[in-house]
C-alpha cells in the first residue's frame, strides 16, 4: 500500500472565480479565454479574458441587486454557449452557489432539483420557462438573454468579487448522475481549485501553448474542471462545440481551431476512428490526448497510438472528488491499469476493518478528509452518511489493487462484483481483456441468472464499426486468456447501451434489458 502525503497542492487565491478569471485577465486581458464553435460554416462566438471578468461581474452585481444573498442557489441549465461561463463565474462572484445540470434532464428529474437545493433561480433554455413560473422562482433567465445582456452592459462594476474569501466556503453543487434512486447534490468548495493542482503536471500538459478541444458538456462535473476551471486557471484558450456533433467533425475542429490538446470520453476516439480517416498526418500540431469517464479500452488506445503517433492519458475521479488516480505523463503506460495516485493526494487502499491492505490484494479506495479536492458534503445531510465516512477518510465505494510499482488496477464497485459458481469476479477485470479483443469496441460483464444459486457471466458487446464479430472467437478468447471461473458463456452484440445524461453505462438497465429480449437495443 503507498499514501501519497507529500505536499503537491499550490496556492492559489482562495476564490475560484479571482483565480480563474479575473487574475488572468489582468495579465492578459484581450487573449481568448473560451471559444464555442458552430462548424465550419458559421462564426465562432468567442469570449476574451477582460470580457468574461467584466460580464461575470455585472451577472454577479445583478444577482446581489436581485436579493440573492450568499449560499443561496441558481441552477444552470444550459448547452454549450457563452452565457454558461458567465453565469458560473457570477454567481460564484456574488457567493451564490451555482447549480451546473444537464439539459438531457426531463422537467420531472429537473423538478426535483430545483426544489431538493431550493433554488431561487434558474438559467435555462426557453422551454423551461414554464417550468420556472411553475414553481414560482424569483429569477429566469435564458442562456442569450445573460450573455447579451452582460456583454453590453454598461453598469460600472468592482474589479474584484464579492463576497467569499474562504476556500472552504461553498462554490457550486452537482448532482450525482443517478443510477440508483435519487440523484444527491454533492456539494464542493472554493478549494476544489486546489484539489485538481496535481493534475496541472501528472495529467494535463500546460508546458506546451495549449489550445485544448473539450468534446464534453460544460455541466458535468469532468468537463467543469478539465474543460472550463483547470485551463482558464492556466490562462489558455479551450474551445467547447456549441453545435450538434457529429464524429466528423472532431477532426475538422482540431485542424480548423488549431488545437494542440484534445480531451473526451473513450467514445470520442472511438467515434473518431470508426468514422473518419484522419490520421497524424492531418493534425500534426495535436500533441496531447486525454481520456476520463469511464475505461479505455486497450484496442481504442492502441489504434489511436498507430494512426497519430500520440498515447491517450487516462484519469480516474468522482462527482465527490476531483480526478485523483492519472497514467502520468512521464512513465510507460502500463496496460489493464488507470494509473497512479497523483502525487499529493492523500489516498489509501482500505479493507472492512478500515486497515490498509497488503500491495497487490483488493481494497476500497479511500480519500483523506483533509484532501482539498474532496467536496464539503452531501446537500441536505447534516451528518456525513456513515457508509461514506468513517475515522477520517472517504469512502469511494470503488475496489482497486496496487502493483509494487504504484500502478492502480480498478476493480470497480463491490456492488458490481459479481457471485458466480462460488466465486466474486470483478465485471471490469473481465471487461479489460476483452476490450483488448480487435473485434470489441466496447463490452461490458454481467451477471446473468439462470436459477436459484446459478449465475453465470454474459458479455454485452457494441463491435468496432464495420466487423461483424464471431461470438465463437469471442468465447474461445476468453478461454485463452481468463480463468474458467472469469470466463463469460455467452455473448449479446449491440448497437448502443443505456446511458446516464454523462454518458455512463447504466448497468441495471443494460442487465433488465438482456433478460427481457423485447426491451433489448440491439
Amino acid at each position: 500500500m503507498r499514501r501519497h502525503t507529500r505536499q503537491f497542492f499550490m496556492t492559489y487565491t482562495p476564490h475560484i472565480a479571482t483565480a480563474c478569471v479575473d487574475e488572468p485577465a489582468s495579465r492578459h486581458p484581450a487573449k481568448t479565454a473560451l471559444i464555442f464553435d458552430r462548424g465550419p460554416n458559421a462564426p465562432a462566438t468567442t469570449l476574451s479574458y477582460a470580457e468574461l471578468a467584466r460580464a461575470s461581474g455585472i451577472f454577479a452585481a445583478r444577482l446581489l441587486h436581485a436579493g440573492f444573498s450568499p449560499g443561496e442557489r441558481v441552477l444552470l441549465n444550459l448547452p454549450n454557449c457563452r452565457g454558461f461561463p458567465i453565469a458560473f463565474f457570477g454567481c460564484l462572484k456574488a457567493g451564490v452557489i451555482a447549480v451546473p445540470t444537464s439539459i438531457q434532464l426531463v422537467d420531472e428529474e429537473l423538478r426535483f432539483i430545483l426544489r431538493d437545493c431550493g433554488a431561487r433561480g434558474l438559467i435555462s433554455g426557453s422551454e423551461r420557462k414554464a417550468l420556472a413560473k411553475e414553481l414560482d422562482l424569483e429569477l429566469w433567465l435564458s442562456g442569450q438573454e445573460v450573455s447579451e445582456q452582460c456583454l453590453t452592459s454598461e453598469v460600472k462594476i468592482e474589479p474584484t468579487p464579492p463576497g467569499l474569501t474562504h476556500e472552504n466556503d461553498p462554490a457550486y453543487l452537482v448532482y450525482s448522475s443517478g443510477t440508483t434512486g435519487r440523484p444527491k447534490g454533492v456539494l464542493h468548495g472554493h478549494r476544489s481549485l486546489r484539489g485538481r493542482a496535481p493534475a496541472a503536471t501528472a495529467w494535463f500538459d500546460f508546458s506546451i501553448d495549449q489550445r485544448l478541444l473539450h468534446s464534453g458538456q460544460l455541466n458535468w462535473t469532468y468537463v467543469l474542471g478539465s474543460g472550463l476551471m483547470d485551463p482558464l486557471l492556466h490562462g489558455r484558450t479551450v474551445i467547447l462545440r456549441e453545435a450538434p456533433a457529429t464524429p466528423e467533425c472532431w477532426p475538422e475542429m482540431l485542424a480548423r481551431h488549431r488545437a494542440t490538446t484534445l480531451i473526451g470520453v473513450p467514445a470520442l476516439y472511438r467515434q473518431i476512428l470508426g468514422h473518419t480517416e484522419a490520421g497524424h498526418q492531418d493534425l500534426p500540431q495535436l500533441r496531447h490526448c486525454m481520456s476520463a469517464g469511464e475505461a479505455l479500452p486497450e484496442s481504442v488506445r492502441g489504434q489511436w497510438l498507430a494512426r497519430f503517433k500520440l498515447p491517450i492519458f487516462e484519469a480516474v475521479g468522482m462527482s465527490e472528488c476531483s480526478y485523483y488516480l492519472s497514467q502520468p505523463l512521464d512513465a510507460p503506460l502500463t496496460i489493464g491499469s488507470c494509473g497512479s495516485i497523483q502525487p499529493g493526494h492523500q489516498v489509501a487502499l482500505m479493507d472492512d476493518a478500515m486497515q490498509p491492505v497488503p500491495t497487490g490484494e483488493s481494497g476500497m479506495l479511500c480519500i483523506n478528509e483533509n484532501d482539498p479536492g474532496l467536496f464539503l458534503g452531501y446537500w441536505n445531510e447534516v451528518v456525513p452518511r456513515p457508509t461514506s465516512h468513517q475515522q477520517g477518510w472517504f469512502l469511494t465505494g470503488d475496489y482497486a489493487r496496487m502493483e509494487a510499482d504504484g500502478t492502480v488496477r480498478f476493480e470497480g464497485r463491490k456492488d458490481d462484483l459479481i457471485n458466480t459458481l462460488g466465486y466474486r469476479v470483478s465485471p471490469y477485470e473481465v471487461e479489460r481483456v476483452f476490450r483488448s479483443h480487435p473485434e470489441v469496441g466496447e463490452c461490458i460483464c454481467l451477471g446473468q441468472t439462470l436459477a436459484a444459486g446459478k449465475t453465470l457471466l454474459t458479455l454485452a458487446v457494441i463491435p468496432v464499426p464495420g466487423i461483424e464479430p464471431s461470438p465463437e472467437r469471442l468465447l474461445a478468447y476468453g478461454r485463452e486468456h481468463l480463468a474458467r471461473y472469469k470466463q463469460p458463456k455467452t455473448i449479446h452484440f449491440m448497437a448502443q447501451f443505456p446511458r446516464t445524461p454523462n454518458g455512463k453505462v447504466l448497468r441495471r438497465q443494460l442487465s433488465d434489458q438482456l433478460a427481457n429480449p423485447t426491451a433489448r437495443c440491439s
